[in-house]
């Protein structure tokens, strides 16, 4: 094991020592780059929590990010429950099933939920945690505050299943109880084998019990991974595996 994942293993096991870990966190979902699992407790996106994602206006890098981290999570035959908030005439479309198989995600395993209001959506997300079958619960569009995030919180520790919401990037950002907050800018993709990779700086905001950091990546929809991206002299971007 390399050493920041030995390290943040350690962390890990501190918490739930200390009682600060999920009562029924289960095994964290990698990044598959040691230097982004390193300073993720457990080495990877905690299972059983609430994590938060932010974009930056009209930006749809967030909506791609979340859905690759989806795809990691909710992999094999496990099913998503994905809400949206819709009516505010900013939100996207519906998803496109084979834009979500590029990011590992079965459009036949997912539920989709559309409500007018974010109470509504909140309230399908919260109950899609304490529902059996699900891997994990998106929200898209929501409004989060500490109480509402509080109750995500503990239902996705109750049922060790993982919550993610998707934020509008108003500022101030709002205080809540997620384990972790990433910020999402889109980069200009680069064609690989023909096909152009989606490619996103990320900020890992806020972390329990973690070291906020910074990368660029991008995603490898063929092995259904990231990659971590190192800058050019030139100003392009290379790709180096982690």
């Amino acid at each position: 094991m390399e050493k920041p994942l030995k390290i943040a293993a350690l962390r890990h096991r501190l918490r739930v020592l200390e009682g600060l870990g999920s009562r029924r966190c289960g095994t964290p979902t990698p990044f598959g780059i040691p230097a982004i699992d390193g300073a993720l407790p457990g080495g990877g996106l905690a299972s059983g929590c609430l994590h938060e994602v932010t974009g930056s206006g009209r930006d749809a890098a967030a909506d791609g990010f979340a859905a690759a981290l989806l795809g990691r999570i909710a992999h094999g035959d496990t099913w998503l429950l994905w809400c949206r908030v819709t009516g505010t005439g900013s939100e996207p479309g519906m998803p496109y099933a084979p834009a979500l198989e590029r990011f590992g995600i079965a459009s036949h395993r997912v539920v989709f939920v559309e409500a007018r209001r974010s109470d509504d959506a909140l309230w399908a997300m919260e109950e899609g945690l304490r529902a059996d079958g699900l891997a994990a619960v998106y929200g898209e569009g929501i409004a989060l505050d500490l109480t509402t995030s509080r109750r995500l919180q503990l239902a996705a520790e109750t049922s060790g299943k993982t919550a993610l919401a998707l934020l509008s990037s108003r500022r101030p950002p709002p205080v809540t109880a997620a384990t972790t907050r990433w910020r999402v800018t889109a980069l200009p993709s680069l064609a690989c084998d023909g096909a152009p990779r989606p490619r996103w700086h990320i900020e890992l905001v806020r972390c329990r019990g973690g070291n906020p950091n910074r990368w660029t990546v991008e995603w490898n929809d063929a092995a259904l991974h990231f990659d971590l991206a190192a800058p050019l002299a030139d100003g392009l971007l290379a790709t180096s595996a982690g």
